[in-house]
């Protein structure tokens, strides 16, 4: 992510988009999962933060709780960057288990047909679901908010080569 001052939300959310390019370039990338994570789970606070600069933590708190039903996959990224950062969670939003590395059995020639290497959340039901998958609808989810919520023009949302760094 990006830090400072003269930032704001657009511009981290730029990054988010940014991060996940990057990530579906090595999609067995924990280092790059955790980048994206992170970036997602903290572009909540840079949302409200750009109408309530000194949302306390009870009002960040209930803006989470907004946004949840509309993207629940928000709460396996908490679990996700909270997890790399302190280790252990005391108080998980998620059922997720762990996270597991696949790779496919397939050639690489193959891997559109039937899906190449990837990170897999494991939920504690047994259930999975690929990071990828779940990458892309979190930022699906952000760029329809951006549309339609905060009413944001799409060439406001919009990233150009140069302006990677990564």
């Amino acid at each position: 992510m990006i830090v400072g001052n003269s930032l704001n939300h657009i511009q981290q959310f730029k990054e988010l988009i940014k991060l996940h390019n990057h990530y579906e370039e090595n999609p067995t990338s924990l280092q790059r999962a955790l980048a994206f994570a992170s970036a997602s789970w903290h572009l909540i606070e840079w949302v409200l933060k750009e109408v309530n600069p000194k949302p306390s933590s009870a009002q960040l708190e209930e803006f989470r709780k907004t946004l949840y039903p509309k993207c629940p996959y928000l709460e396996l990224m908490h679990d996700i960057a909270n997890t790399n950062k302190h280790r252990f969670l005391s108080k998980p939003k998620s059922n997720l288990s762990s996270v597991i590395k696949q790779n496919s059995p397939f050639n690489k020639a193959f891997t559109k047909e039937f899906g190449g290497d990837s990170l897999i959340l494991e939920m504690d039901n047994g259930s999975r679901l690929k990071f990828t998958e779940v990458a892309n609808q979190i930022l699906s989810f952000w760029l329809t908010y951006y549309r339609e919520v905060l009413n944001i023009p799409n060439d406001h949302l919009t990233i150009k080569m140069d302006d990677y760094f990564i």
